[in-house]
């Protein structure tokens, strides 16, 4: 399933293995029919939260939507219902509008809101360092080893005194 402010379907392109790992689908612009393609079922997201939270309610959103973003922020923006947001964690893309923009307009509207906004950087990943798909490879089935080269501190509960 995809997030989005309507419900509906949506076409993805290079939904392929290798394309996954590294970032997702495409959803916009040149890619978005390109390769291996799906459609998937989209998700109201906006009206969900809406119906589902309160301003009192403490929500935490993290957004890495491939371009869905502008639709859900903007959706809850134009509803008065931003502020449901306490904090927000978001990447934008460009595919899909002027990130600018949109970020000036989420700056704006959470400074009335009281919602905190930070963006995806090296200070705030998108992802746990432990997941990067640099550390993970196939194993060997030749020889049947591992190819992992898992960091430190990144195996199961129990390595890390858990």
């Amino acid at each position: 399933a995809a997030v989005s402010a309507s419900d509906g379907w949506l076409q993805l392109g290079r939904v392929d293995a290798g394309q996954m790992i590294r970032g997702g689908a495409h959803s916009f612009g040149v890619y978005a029919n390109a390769g291996v393609t799906m459609s998937v079922r989209m998700a109201d997201v906006v009206t969900w939260m809406i119906s589902s939270f309160r301003e009192e309610d403490f929500i935490f959103l993290k957004l890495d939507a491939e371009g869905a973003e502008f639709g859900i922020l903007n959706g809850l923006m134009e509803q008065g219902k931003f502020g449901l947001i306490d904090m927000l964690l978001m990447e934008c893309h460009n595919v899909a509008g002027d990130c600018q923009t949109l970020m000036s307009k989420v700056k704006d509207t959470a400074k009335t809101t009281n919602t905190q906004v930070l963006t995806e950087s090296g200070q705030n990943p998108g992802f746990d360092f432990c997941s990067q798909p640099r550390y993970y490879r196939p194993q060997d089935p030749s020889s049947g080893k591992d190819r992992s080269k898992i960091p430190a501190g990144c195996g199961p509960p129990e390595s890390k005194g858990c």
